[in-house]
């Protein structure tokens, strides 16, 4: 499947199918620095570096998979340092509203930062959590009912 034409030249999709399986390993392995002498493995080693251009796709990207001009340069190293080594990670105890400032600030719109205990209390929380329904998507983990941040 990673290798197919579609995704053979495509690092940070292939990531992204990848993850999408949910399958434990597969994400340990991407957070790791590891190289297997596997054929899966080398491919995930090699796309490894565009994970943060995955997650970032993964915010911005509309319902039905488009992305809107101006977000196509947006990237969370820019704005939120090691964010997605640690989401990789499984470190979810964060301020999630940074993600929603991050995102707003590269559309050139200011928004007031909040402290993380009232990060779902805001006007903009409902899009928060669209958004975090879709970084946490695009690393395994599949919205269900009643288990989405949007729920």
């Amino acid at each position: 499947m990673l290798n197919q034409p579609l995704v053979a030249d495509a690092p940070a999709e292939q990531l992204r199918l990848a993850l999408c399986l949910g399958e434990q390993i597969v994400t340990q392995f991407v957070a790791s620095k590891l190289h297997l002498d596997h054929e899966l493995f080398k491919v995930l080693a090699n796309a490894r570096p565009h994970l943060g251009k995955m997650i970032s796709v993964a915010a911005v990207v509309d319902s039905a998979g488009a992305i809107n001009q101006r977000d196509k340069t947006f990237a969370f190293k820019v704005h939120l340092g090691s964010f997605t080594q640690e989401l990789i990670e499984g470190k979810f105890d964060c301020n999630w509203y940074d993600l929603l400032i991050a995102i707003i600030t590269h559309r050139k719109s200011p928004v007031p930062p909040v402290d993380k205990l009232n990060q779902w209390l805001q006007p903009r929380s409902p899009e928060l959590a669209t958004i975090v329904d879709k970084v946490l998507g695009a690393i395994g983990f599949v919205q269900a009912p009643r288990l989405s941040v949007t729920d």
